[in-house]
């Protein structure tokens, strides 16, 4: 079995997107006669080359944050280059791989939307989005989650649902949760890390200013 591993992150190797790959890698290749080519998405110059390394393999997983915009720029421009190849990727199997510092996995949950009818546009297989919240650091339950993922991925090809489930179980906090953290965020302590930001880049004094805020 072919894989290519994509890390979308825009740290590349330094973050907690190639944690998670690594760990994915290690289970892939705890079965024989697996085959693991990685590539970092931010070398944006090396896209069309390897959208020719993509249509020679045959699971291909592709990981990144979790952004405002759903994910990063490299990553989307990555899924760009693959459309004048619609049609060719009958024979692949797309997985997903989406990480945030949000504990509650609904925060993912529009943009694995998007992933599952981007499987379907690229007329690919969809082989599930794996949802890691939390601030993702792989601490060593999450590590065995994600290499059990890999490990059976050469018999499925398709991520595990149970472990999908386990990786990340929180779907929203209860509405008592809720209503404490709301609480919490207007305590001092709470906003100290922003206030230090703020001084140290000279904007402290003016941080309840509303430029926008429309004149009389």
């Amino acid at each position: 079995m072919r894989y290519l591993l994509c890390n979308g992150s825009p740290k590349g190797n330094n973050g907690n997107t190639s944690m998670i790959l690594d760990a994915l890698a290690e289970g892939i290749s705890s079965v024989s006669d697996q085959h693991i080519i990685r590539a970092n998405l931010n070398r944006v110059q090396e896209h069309e080359s390897l959208v020719l390394t993509l249509l020679d393999s045959e699971v291909i997983i592709i990981a990144f944050p979790l952004y405002t915009d759903a994910m990063p720029g490299i990553t989307m421009a990555f899924i760009e280059a693959l459309r004048p190849h619609i049609g060719q990727f009958d024979k692949h199997t797309f997985c997903f791989v989406v990480q945030s510092g949000f504990p509650e996995r609904i925060h993912c949950e529009p943009v694995e939307k998007y992933l599952i009818r981007l499987a379907g546009i690229l007329g690919a297989k969809y082989g599930g989005t794996l949802i890691l919240g939390g601030g993702m650091m792989m601490n060593p339950k999450r590590f065995q989650i994600v290499n059990h993922i890999g490990a059976r991925l050469s018999d499925t090809q398709v991520f595990d649902e149970t472990c999908i489930k386990n990786a990340t179980p929180l779907i929203r906090f209860p509405v008592v949760s809720r209503g404490l953290m709301t609480l919490a965020t207007k305590l001092p302590v709470t906003q100290s890390y922003w206030d230090s930001q703020l001084k140290a880049n000279g904007a402290y004094e003016r941080r309840f200013d509303c430029p926008y805020e429309p004149k009389d």
